[in-house]
C-alpha cells in the first residue's frame, strides 16, 4: 500500500468517527427531574418522578412535550374540590405529543382519569384510575398506543374509553365495576366508538353495565377477554359483549360468562367472525344476532344459557361446528326475516330443554341445513334446505311441524335419500334431490321411490340419470334411490 492510498484510508476513518459523534451529540440524552405538585410537563426527552401524593381541583399533570416519562412512583394523583366540564378536570391530561409514557400511579377522583388525545406511540401502564365520574382512562384521536396492565375500575361511564382511535393495544387491564353513570345512567368497562384496527387482548371486564361495547368500530380484534357477571341495570344492561353497526371484527377464545343477558350481542353488524368462545350460564341467549347478515360463527362452546344461538331479522350468516349443551329453552332460534341462513354440524344435547332447533318464522326461506345433527325441532314455515357429503335435499314449498328426531326423519346416504313424514306429516312436500358422487356408469338407470320404479307423475328427471352429480324432482316424501331398470 503506498503512502497516498494509507492516507485516503486514514482520511475516511476518521471522518466517519467525526460523523458517529457528531450523531451521538445530536441524539438528545433522558435527563431525570423530580416533580412535588401538578403542573405541565413539557420538557422534551425528561423522566419526571412524582415524590409525594399530590392533589387538584383541575387538570393535576398536563404533558404537552414528546419523548416524555411521567413516573407516578406509586403516589396518590387525587382531585380536591374542583368542579367543571369532563375535560376540565382531569388527573393526567396529554395531547398533540408522541412516544409519552405514563405508569406507576394511583389516580382519584376527577372527571376523566387520564386523557390522550391526538397522541400516538405512547404508553399507559401499571396505572390504578379508580372512582373517576366520567372514565379511568380515555383515547381520543389517538394511534398506535398501547394500555397495558392498568385498573380502570369503579369508575362512572367507562373504564376505558377508546373513541375515533385506530392501531392501540389495550392489553391485560382490569375495567371492573364501572356503574355510577353519571352522565348517561349506564357504565361500561371498555368502549370502542368509531374505533377500527384495535387489538382487546386479555383484559378482565366484570360486574359492569355493559362489559366491552363496540359501536361503528371495524376490523378490531378481541381475544382471550373475560367479560364476566355484567349486571342489569336501569337502561337494558348486562351484556358481556355487545357489537352494534360494526364490521369485521374477530372475537376469538374470549371467555363470557355469568352475565344478566346475551353473552355476546351483535346489532345491525355484518361480516364479524366468533371463533373458539367460552359463552356459559348467560341469563338470555349465549349469542343473539338482530339485524345481522354475513356473520361467521364457528366453534363456540356454548351452554347453560337461555338460548345457545338467537337469530332475529339476520340473514346469510354462517354458523357451523357449534357444541350447545343444556340451554334452557332452545338450541337454535331462528325469528323474524331471517332467510339464508347456513347451519352447519351444530351439536345440541344436555336436559330440561325444549328443542335442537325451532324455526319460529315464515320468513326463513333459503336457510340451510349442512351435516344435520339436530334431535328435536319445531318449524313454524319455511323453504329448508339439508345437505350431506351425499347429497341436498331442497323443498319447494314451506314446510313445518316437530319431531323428536330430525336425523332420522331426514336422511342422505350414498344414492340414497330419505324423507321419512310418518312422524310428520307435514314433510310429505315436493323437493328437488342432487345426488353427489354417483357412479355414471348404469346401463339403463331409473329414479326409484320406495323400491319400486317411481312414476312420471312423482319423479322428474332434471339431469342426466348418469351424471356424477343426479338432481331430479319429486311430489312426495319416501326413499329415493337411482338404480338399473
Amino acid at each position: 500500500m503506498d503512502k497516498l492510498t494509507g492516507i485516503a484510508i486514514f482520511c475516511l476513518v476518521f471522518l466517519s468517527f467525526l460523523h458517529m459523534l457528531a450523531s451521538a451529540q445530536e441524539k438528545p440524552v433522558m435527563r431525570f427531574e423530580r416533580v412535588y405538585d401538578c403542573r405541565e410537563l413539557g420538557d422534551s426527552f425528561t423522566y419526571y418522578f412524582l415524590m409525594n401524593n399530590v392533589y387538584s381541583d383541575g387538570i393535576c399533570f398536563n404533558v404537552t412535550g414528546d419523548n416524555i416519562v411521567l413516573d407516578g412512583s406509586g403516589h396518590d394523583i387525587r382531585m380536591q374540590g374542583g368542579s367543571g366540564g369532563i375535560d376540565e378536570i382531569v388527573g393526567i391530561f396529554v395531547e398533540d405529543v408522541h412516544d409519552v409514557r405514563v405508569t406507576d400511579a394511583r389516580i382519584f377522583g376527577f372527571n376523566q382519569g387520564i386523557v390522550f388525545r391526538n397522541v400516538s406511540s405512547s404508553k399507559i401502564e401499571y396505572i390504578d384510575s379508580i372512582s373517576n365520574a366520567f372514565s379511568g382512562i380515555s383515547l381520543y384521536g389517538s394511534t398506535e398506543n398501547e394500555i397495558g396492565y392498568n385498573a380502570a375500575d369503579e369508575n362512572g361511564e367507562y373504564g376505558i374509553l377508546i373513541k375515533e382511535s385506530s392501531g392501540n393495544r389495550i392489553i391485560e387491564n382490569s375495567a371492573s365495576e364501572n356503574t355510577l353513570g353519571l352522565w348517561s345512567g349506564t357504565g361500561t368497562g371498555i368502549s370502542l366508538e368509531s374505533s377500527p384496527g384495535n387489538f382487546i387482548e386479555k383484559n378482565e371486564v366484570t360486574y359492569n353495565d355493559f362489559g366491552i361495547v363496540l359501536y361503528q368500530s371495524d376490523n378490531n380484534h378481541l381475544l382471550r377477554n373475560k367479560a364476566r357477571h355484567n349486571l342489569p341495570g336501569a337502561f337494558n344492561t348486562g351484556y358481556g359483549i355487545k357489537i352494534v353497526s360494526s364490521s369485521e371484527n374477530l372475537l376469538n377464545k374470549n371467555l363470557i360468562e355469568y352475565n344478566d343477558k346475551e353473552g355476546i350481542y351483535l346489532i345491525s353488524s355484518t361480516d364479524n367472525i366468533l371463533t373458539d368462545n367460552y359463552l356459559g350460564r348467560n341469563n338470555k341467549a349465549g349469542i343473539h344476532l338482530k339485524s345481522s347478515s354475513g356473520n361467521s360463527l364457528n366453534k363456540n362452546l356454548i351452554e347453560y344459557n337461555e338460548y345457545g344461538i338467537f337469530l332475529l331479522d339476520s340473514q346469510d350468516n354462517d354458523i357451523s361446528e357449534e357444541t350447545i349443551f343444556s340451554p334452557f329453552i332452545d338450541g337454535v332460534h331462528i325469528a323474524g326475516n331471517s332467510p339464508g341462513n347456513l347451519l352447519s354440524n351444530i351439536r345440541v344435547s344436555g336436559i330440561y330443554y325444549s328443542e335442537d332447533l325451532n324455526v319460529n318464522s315464515t320468513e326463513t326461506d333459503g336457510t340451510l341445513i349442512k351435516d344435520n345433527l339436530f334431535a328435536r325441532y319445531f318449524i313454524l314455515g319455511a323453504k329448508l334446505t339439508f345437505e350431506e357429503r351425499y347429497g341436498q335435499i331442497m323443498f319447494l314449498r314451506q314446510i313445518s311441524g316437530e319431531g323428536n328426531d330430525l336425523g332420522r326423519e331426514i336422511r342422505i346416504g350414498h344414492n340414497r335419500i330419505v324423507i321419512d313424514s310418518r312422524e310428520n306429516q307435514e314433510l310429505n312436500e315436493p323437493s328437488k334431490l342432487t345426488f353427489y358422487e354417483m357412479p355414471g356408469n348404469f346401463g339403463n338407470p331409473a329414479i326409484y321411490r320406495n323400491g319400486r320404479i317411481c312414476p312420471p307423475e312423482l319423479c322428474e328427471a332434471l339431469s342426466s340419470l348418469n351424471d356424477e352429480t343426479v338432481v331430479i324432482r319429486v311430489a312426495k316424501s319416501g326413499v329415493y334411490e337411482i338404480l338399473e331398470l
